[in-house]
């Protein structure tokens, strides 16, 4: 199949990344309404010999926190020079811009005027 697939999950605020469910429902099952960040990969390259990859994030605390659980495996290049996977870029341009009439706020502060 082509497109993306879900492969881990991380639920909520948590620290721990676990495999992702198979099923659309076992997903919803499992995350519910809560905050939730998925691995997506591409589903043509699962299995594949490793891509050279850097990890792009925004200078947001919780992206900082995120990526501290990323791992950086060493992968050897064509070539045969070495290669740090998934070696950390922040830019600041990845930052939220603007949040509309939410931005400021809290979590409890967005629920209260939905």
């Amino acid at each position: 199949s082509k497109g993306m697939r879900l492969v881990r999950l991380q639920k909520g605020f948590s620290a721990e990344f676990e495999n992702a469910p198979i099923t659309m429902d076992e997903l919803i099952s499992v995350v519910g309404t809560g905050p939730v960040t998925l691995v997506l990969v591409d589903a043509l390259s699962v299995g594949a010999k490793p891509t050279c990859a850097r990890l792009w994030t925004s200078s947001l605390r919780r992206t900082q926190q995120t990526a501290m659980y990323i791992q950086h495996p060493n992968i050897e290049l064509p070539g045969g020079g070495p290669w740090e996977q998934m070696s950390h870029r922040i830019y600041r341009n990845l930052d939220e811009v603007y949040a509309g009439e939410f931005e400021g706020l809290t979590y409890d502060e967005v629920k209260r005027r939905a």
